[in-house]
């Protein structure tokens, strides 16, 4: 008897604290939206295409789960939508069976009118109504990590910290020591970011797994004359293009800059030409002048006043890594700066400042001098 009731503490043990460290959930992968004419459960043409085009892309995905939701309008009785909503799910579900996907991974809910989307007082919200939704999703394990808010300067408390990524989304609020818990997929990309006012915030991007360990974000006042280094917005080599893992860093700068509306900053922009004279920067100049121009010409279709902005290239002057010989190097030395400066100084600069040619610049396709 002894012996059992050890090993049931110890079971208990393993399923209440080691197993709240990982468990499964399923996350949204993609989603398609299939369109019907009023009173209809048939697939028309031309959603019938666009259906098949969509499950055609999804053929490399393993492990994917379907969940297909039925809607209306309102128009008709409630018992007469709630059968149609069902008639439409069915019949996304069984293309979806003659597309060779196994019925057991497809499950199905008919709402009628109780969840539309859009209003019904227009024909276009009457036909938006009209559609099922199909989510395409997969089961991931979630890990539960540990992070910090890192700042000597003043409270860390009720920081926001925000992981995300393609599939996944969430925040939590930091402690009274800047401490924090997520439970987030393992063994993809993540990035994690930081906000509050009266700091700029880098984002940080991990892969979770067992080995993962304490997550530290870096905070960083925002003072003036400082330069805060945004190693998450890189580029392609020889382009203006930012790179897609870089687009959640861009947004990350956007949010962050609406919070903190009480400053003025310069927009640096970088290359990576390790090994080259300081001599030939004028080489370089143009592909600096556009990657900043990228970032401005993003932060004013965000909405942000241009007005607390400028830009300037400074070629390969200031790389982070002057000798860089690995690509992470490189990469890193393919980046924009801001640089934190009173509004009196950047309304100043701006007076002189050429808008027309760092926004030309950023449309720019390729670069005649080759980038390291």
């Amino acid at each position: 008897m002894r012996s059992l009731c050890i090993f049931m503490f110890i079971a208990m043990f393993i399923t209440n604290v080691l197993g709240q460290n990982k468990r499964d959930t399923s996350l949204v992968l993609f989603s398609k939206n299939i369109y019907f004419e009023n009173g209809q459960a048939a697939i028309d043409t031309l959603q019938l295409k666009s259906l098949n085009l969509f499950l055609d892309s999804l053929q490399k995905i393993n492990g994917k789960l379907f969940a297909i939701e039925g809607h209306t309008n309102h128009i008709g009785s409630q018992s007469y939508n709630l059968q149609l909503s069902a008639s439409r799910a069915k019949a996304i579900r069984n293309q979806l069976i003659q597309h060779n996907i196994d019925s057991t991974t497809i499950s199905i809910i008919a709402l009628g009118k109780d969840h539309p989307e859009w209003s019904n007082k227009e024909e276009k919200g009457l036909a938006l109504n009209r559609q099922v939704k199909i989510k395409v999703m997969k089961k991931f394990s979630l890990r539960k990590i540990k992070g910090k808010a890192v700042d000597s300067l003043i409270s860390k408390k009720d920081v926001l910290i925000i992981a995300r990524n393609q599939f996944y989304n969430d925040t939590v609020l930091t402690d009274d020591e800047g401490k924090f818990e997520l439970n987030v997929p393992e063994k993809i990309p993540l990035q994690i970011m930081a906000r509050k006012k009266g700091y700029l915030t880098d984002m940080v991007e991990i892969v979770v797994d067992e080995n993962t360990n304490e997550v530290a974000i870096a905070l960083l006042p925002i003072r003036l004359q400082q330069s805060i280094q945004m190693k998450s917005i890189n580029f392609v080599g020889n382009k203006c293009i930012v790179l897609p893992k870089s687009i959640f860093a861009l947004e990350n700068l956007r949010e962050q800059i609406k919070i903190n509306d009480h400053f003025c900053f310069e927009i640096q922009g970088h290359v990576n030409a390790p090994r080259v004279s300081s001599l030939e920067v004028n080489k370089y100049m143009a592909l600096s002048k556009a990657r900043a121009g990228t970032v401005y010409a993003y932060l004013i279709n965000a909405n942000i006043d241009k007005t607390r902005m400028y830009c300037e290239g400074y070629g390969h002057l200031k790389m982070l890594y002057p000798q860089a010989i690995y690509e992470r190097e490189m990469s890193l030395n393919r980046r924009v700066e801001l640089k934190v400066h009173d509004c009196t100084y950047v309304a100043e600069k701006r007076k002189t400042f050429d808008e027309e040619r760092y926004l030309k610049l950023s449309k720019s396709k390729s670069f005649i001098q080759m980038e390291y």
